[in-house]
């Protein structure tokens, strides 16, 4: 093994342990890092408007602005997001345990009585072709609902606790990441060239890349989250209007809903309008359903198309399973992550593609030039021939 080959392989080495030290120190910040880069993506076109011309100068007074410009867009966009976020997650997660709550009670007041002297009931279980004793598997089946119901209160309250606790955690991360905005916000391009400096790709590839990103981050916000977010105020002022119980859940689960191709937001409000059925509410459920349909689910027509534009060009199947799985491979940040990994998949096949028929073109223009070129030697040579003075005729 000869000289070259060693620092080859020391240098290789080097930089794998590099990479893998850099990786652990940034490891606990990764969330935050994320967060932060997204929150900047988002809005890097209104605070380069917020700038106006001074916007890339080096001059004390320009410099002044971004500075302050910087501070205002990352402490503002911070607060007015993750504080209505924490409140909203506590009271959703307080409402879950009364709902909890108030079927432990209900089950343990049921009234077996009334359901075994049901006739139709009896019916039933005189069909069956073996004997089957009705307090016996109600009595089961009590039971079994009230022990998941117990443990779903018990886990819910745990993590009530655990939100408590975590308080200084979370101020905290608030911190680093308003830190990381900043930075952002001042040198976001600089920030971006050192990385771009870094990546052994053209540039105008990179450069492609790094807009599809950027467009599919601000697609993924605008288009899903803020269309969510809108179906679901409208989920919870229909819930609140008809008197479902806890309206705010049940909103929140609509939002969630609304990722869902196909079936999206009725997943959620036509179970509703079945239990008004079941109560014996039929008008009241008709109208429940006619107003959901017209206000939850018919807006999703409309507002994510205006919202989305030309920034995702993906299905909504590939969105859902995208989102899907990257919240169980990468957690909360997947809802970004998985989608976004499936646009720069397909961006980067999309460059691989154009750049092969690029070569297939060139590859078949440099064969028709030789074959002209060969053709024009060939003839060359015929008329050479033919043009050669005959040594017999002198």
């Amino acid at each position: 093994m000869n000289k070259y080959n060693i620092g080859q392989i020391f240098f290789i080495t080097f930089i794998f342990l590099s990479i893998f030290i850099m990786y652990q120190l940034l490891k606990p910040f990764g969330m935050v890092i994320f967060f932060a880069l997204v929150f900047y993506v988002v809005l890097s076109p209104l605070f380069k408007k917020a700038i106006g011309k001074s916007y890339g100068k080096e001059d004390k007074i320009s410099m002044i602005k971004r500075h302050t410009l910087a501070l205002l867009f990352s402490l503002t966009s911070l607060i007015i997001f993750l504080v209505p976020t924490s409140l909203l997650l506590y009271t959703i997660i307080v409402q879950l345990i009364d709902i909890s709550n108030i079927g432990i009670k209900y089950f343990m007041n049921l009234d077996f009585n009334s359901i075994l002297n049901n006739d139709r009931l009896r019916e039933l279980l005189s069909m069956l072709p073996v004997e089957i004793s009705a307090a016996e598997i109600l009595r089961r089946i009590q039971d079994s609902l009230l022990s998941n119901l117990t443990s779903v209160s018990s886990y819910l309250t745990q993590n009530v606790a655990g939100i408590l606790k975590g308080t200084g955690k979370f101020v905290s991360s608030f911190i680093f990441m308003m830190f990381s905005l900043f930075f952002f916000f001042v040198d976001g391009e600089y920030l971006k060239e050192q990385v771009s400096s870094l990546i052994p790709i053209e540039k105008k590839y990179l450069d492609r890349l790094f807009k599809q990103a950027s467009e599919g981050i601000r697609g993924i916000i605008f288009g899903n989250l803020f269309t969510g977010i809108f179906q679901g105020i409208c989920a919870f002022i229909v819930y609140s209007i008809f008197g479902v119980t806890n309206s705010l859940t049940f909103a929140l689960l609509t939002i969630i809903a609304s990722f869902m191709p196909i079936i999206g937001t009725t997943i959620i409000w036509i179970p509703l309008g079945v239990l008004f059925i079941i109560n014996g509410e039929i008008l009241r459920a008709i109208i429940f359903l006619v107003v959901s349909w017209f206000f939850i689910t018919i807006p999703d027509n409309f507002v994510r198309p205006l919202l989305l534009g030309n920034r995702i060009e993906l299905h909504p199947l590939f969105i859902f399973f995208a989102i899907l799985g990257g919240v169980l491979f990468f957690g909360l940040s997947g809802i970004i992550l998985g989608p976004l990994t499936f646009i720069l998949f397909f961006e980067i096949m999309r460059m691989y593609n154009e750049e092969r028929l690029f070569s297939d073109k060139e590859e078949k223009k440099r064969a028709v030039n030789n074959s002209v070129r060969i053709r024009r030697v060939n003839s060359y040579k015929r008329h050479h021939r033919q043009n050669r003075p005959n040594r017999n005729n002198i």
